[in-house]
């Protein structure tokens, strides 16, 4: 469309000028003179107007929205990675529209989560009894993998994390109910929330109940290299129990993953708007230059 606007303007100014110069009783006036500069100056202040309100589109950041699907890791296989990934592509609500992920930063998320204890419980719980001290937890691992890379840029849309959460306590075989917040960090500092997992249950320090979090990042992650954390929450008690990151021991798969959402990886096509962003400047000097033209055949003619 500014293409169009473009090529039509400078088309007709054009028109114009060649139309007045052809006729043999051709003479113009100093007002006309000035309505032309006046011309030439509107058609390159609107040319200009139009570039710079397409750049700012471009750069507006984008609304971040994911869609994600979690569970048991043994209760996943191959076939049904593909069908997930298939439906989180095919997902008409992401994971931020329906409220498992907010996209804000850690701190937030976890202020909020003492929120929403309180409020289902009345009064927030003290610390002395926010939890019980007979059992403590752990991340043991984590691991990562990545597909989706429709461009062949190197950065994945589609990626996958996998941890090993335990519980310890005197008494064996102790069960715990749990969930996690996951987060994604391009520069280890501002880490963006893009995950709640459902409620889930550990046991003890095996490693059967590895938890899987299959992720498909839709709009708003620019390509690049993205860090991953981990906060576990026992569930009915306020406060973190257990985190993992990349500065932890066999944390190094949760560090710098290539990412990229999914209207970043498509294959790469001249774009259009880069032709226009050149057009209107061709299209600006081109118009002063018509303009000088005139200007000189006018001073030789009326000399």
């Amino acid at each position: 469309m500014t293409n169009f606007f473009q090529q039509y303007t400078t088309n007709s100014l054009i028109s114009f000028i060649n139309k007045s110069i052809s006729k043999s009783e051709f003479s113009l006036s100093m007002p006309s003179i000035i309505r032309l500069m006046v011309l030439s100056s509107l058609l390159s202040t609107s040319l200009l107007t139009t570039t710079s309100y397409a750049a700012d589109e471009e750069n507006k950041l984008k609304p971040l929205a994911s869609v994600s699907h979690g569970g048991f890791k043994k209760d996943i296989n191959e076939a049904m990675v593909t069908t997930i990934i298939k439906q989180n592509h095919q997902s008409l609500f992401s994971d931020q529209v329906i409220g498992k992920a907010t996209g804000k930063n850690r701190a937030v998320t976890t202020n909020n989560n003492k929120l929403n204890l309180k409020n289902n419980n009345g009064d927030s719980l003290s610390p002395s009894k926010s939890r019980s001290f007979d059992h403590e937890f752990g991340i043991y691992s984590a691991f990562t993998f990545l597909e989706d890379d429709f461009d062949g840029d190197g950065y994945y849309q589609t990626f996958s994390v996998t941890f090993d959460a335990d519980v310890y306590s005197h008494t064996s075989n102790y069960d715990s109910e749990v969930y996690a917040e996951l987060y994604l960090s391009k520069d280890g500092v501002n880490w963006l929330h893009y995950y709640s997992t459902d409620n889930f249950i550990i046991h003890a320090d095996t490693d059967e109940d590895q938890y899987e979090v299959i992720t498909t990042l839709l709009d708003g992650y620019y390509a690049g290299h993205y860090d991953v954390l981990i906060d576990l929450y026992e569930v009915g008690y306020e406060g973190i129990v257990a985190t993992f990151s990349s500065d932890d021991v066999n944390g190094e798969d949760l560090y710098a993953l290539p990412l990229e959402s999914s209207d970043f990886d498509t294959p790469y096509v001249e774009e259009v708007h880069v032709h226009h962003r050149s057009g209107g400047s061709m299209s600006i000097w081109l118009s002063l230059f018509i303009f000088f033209v005139v200007g000189l055949r006018l001073a030789k003619k009326n000399s």
